[in-house]
């Protein structure tokens, strides 16, 4: 249930003012907890990558970043120096009140692929928004691809990284 349908309920005398209390209550505890796990989602996807072959990769809160953060990192880089690195960012979207992730991923495009496809076996309530894979035109051989996507939970059923 949602807060305007409680908030309906409760002007149509269908539920009491401590009744509606309770169920906004419920409803923003469950919240809470969902953006936490979401939170040890990013994390724990930072920790994998790091163990997987990723030599470089970026943990980016809305004000404290973990590991090397290649996003500012490109001041005479070729985008070929970019295999195998990763930005994941993760924030509070104001209209949902959920907690979403960012990852973006370059390297070679099976192996960004693989990552995606396990981060999302893992957490199967995952919703994946916004997913684009480019080759990238600057690598040198075009070997570099980019793969940007965003998830956010759509349930409050868990996973995890198993490998």
């Amino acid at each position: 249930m949602n807060k305007e349908f409680l908030k309906m309920q409760k002007l149509a005398g269908l539920i009491t003012e401590a009744q509606y209390n309770q169920k906004i209550s419920l409803i923003e505890t469950q919240l809470n907890e969902d953006n936490l796990q979401v939170k040890k989602i990013a994390k724990d996807l930072y920790q994998f990558l790091k163990k997987n072959g990723f030599r470089e990769v970026s943990l980016i809160t809305g004000k404290k970043t973990i590991g090397k953060d290649t996003a500012n990192d490109d001041k005479g880089r070729q985008m070929g120096d970019r295999m195998n690195t990763a930005i994941i960012s993760y924030y509070d979207d104001e209209p949902t009140k959920q907690t979403v992730i960012d990852v973006t991923l370059f390297g070679d495009k099976d192996k960004i692929q693989e990552v995606e496809k396990i981060l999302l076996q893992s957490y199967p309530g995952l919703a994946q928004a916004n997913r684009e894979l480019d080759k990238n035109s600057n690598s040198p051989k075009d070997k570099v691809w980019a793969l940007g996507f965003t998830v956010f939970e759509k349930s409050t059923r868990k996973g995890g990284l198993n490998r």
